[in-house]
């Protein structure tokens, strides 16, 4: 039996084979990338698309974060070559939004998936939106990723 290791806002984990990992997001997103050869996964809870050159945590943005996650992961034992995928969740709107051009939920949707095409690694499954918050949970075994939110069904991508 592996370990629970929670992801915090702004934080990174990486489990083995057995190993779950948990975040909970709200205009967040959790991105998900995984080695299925070695059982090794990833997670990032990144708050914004980009970090406009800021040092203070790489894990906090998308443009830093997903570089830094791949690096991690491989010194685990990963390969970037397997590191092509990945599955995202979050970004709901939890405040009312006043204008759509400040909406931080559509900001983060639209650098994440921009980002990752960047990186060439390719969206597989995603949850993204609406307008609750959500428990992300990432099996390393498997890859599988099982979202719980409220007032709806729990999803599994």
């Amino acid at each position: 039996m592996g370990q629970t290791i929670y992801v915090p806002i702004a934080g990174m984990g990486i489990g083995k084979s057995g190993d779950k990992l948990y975040t909970v997001v709200g205009s967040c997103v959790a991105i998900m990338l995984y080695d299925k050869h070695l059982s090794i996964g990833g997670m990032i809870h990144i708050m914004l698309g980009y970090s406009r050159n800021r040092k203070d945590n790489p894990t906090k943005y998308a443009d830093t974060g997903i570089p830094y996650l791949i690096r991690m992961m491989c010194m685990q034992g990963a390969s970037p070559h397997r590191l092509k995928s990945a599955k995202i969740s979050g970004a709901g709107e939890m405040f009312e939004v006043l204008n759509q051009d400040t909406s931080v939920s559509r900001s983060n949707i639209k650098d994440v998936k921009e980002l990752l095409e960047q990186h060439d690694i390719q969206i597989i499954a995603s949850d993204l939106g609406g307008t609750s918050g959500r428990r992300v949970s990432f099996d390393t075994s498997t890859g599988r990723v099982q979202i719980v939110a409220q007032g709806r069904r729990d999803m599994i991508l």
